[in-house]
């Protein structure tokens, strides 16, 4: 746990380091990437998370994201796509700090036991979450996560939300 929390906490200081000055604005818009780093809360595990968002429009986003596991010679690892809509138009949200968003996701799962790795069926599902920028770049986010096609059930995810760009 206390790795999972350092690789956090660097991912976030160092790209805090690498972007770019941000003008107060909405806290999602169109042609603006939003990364994120966490930590996926289940039932028997806890794995580290990190996804890169880009806004298609200042409602809609796409995303990549990756989500990994390590313990005792066992680690697992997926790779997956996922679409979000923003909704503080929506929710007449003012200022420029709160983002709430609903989605879908789709990724592939992959294992490793003593060196030799398995993948699992692909999966589906959505997603429910808030991120709130405490400054102009940075801030916590919070997410549900619900299984719907092939997943072991639902989870929670907690971290860090970091905005890029002009």
């Amino acid at each position: 746990m206390c790795k999972k929390l350092a690789f956090i906490l660097s991912t976030a200081f160092l790209m805090l380091l690498c972007s770019d000055r941000v003008q107060a604005q909405k806290a999602f818009e169109q042609g603006r990437i939003v990364g994120t780093a966490g930590l996926l809360l289940e039932n028997n595990a806890t794995p580290v998370t990190a996804a890169v968002e880009y806004g298609v429009t200042d409602e809609i986003g796409i995303a990549g994201k990756v989500v990994y596991q390590s313990n005792k010679g066992y680690s697992a690892y997926s790779i997956g796509v996922l679409g979000n809509y923003h909704l503080a138009k929506a929710f007449s949200v003012v200022g420029n700090k709160l983002d709430p968003f609903l989605g879908i996701h789709i990724a592939k799962p992959f294992a490793s036991r003593d060196g030799r790795t398995d993948s699992g069926n692909v999966f589906a599902g959505a997603q429910l979450g808030a991120r709130y920028l405490v400054n102009e770049r940075i801030g916590p986010y919070a997410q549900l996560n619900l299984g719907l096609v092939n997943s072991a059930g639902s989870s929670f995810e907690l971290g860090a939300a970091f905005k890029f760009g002009r």
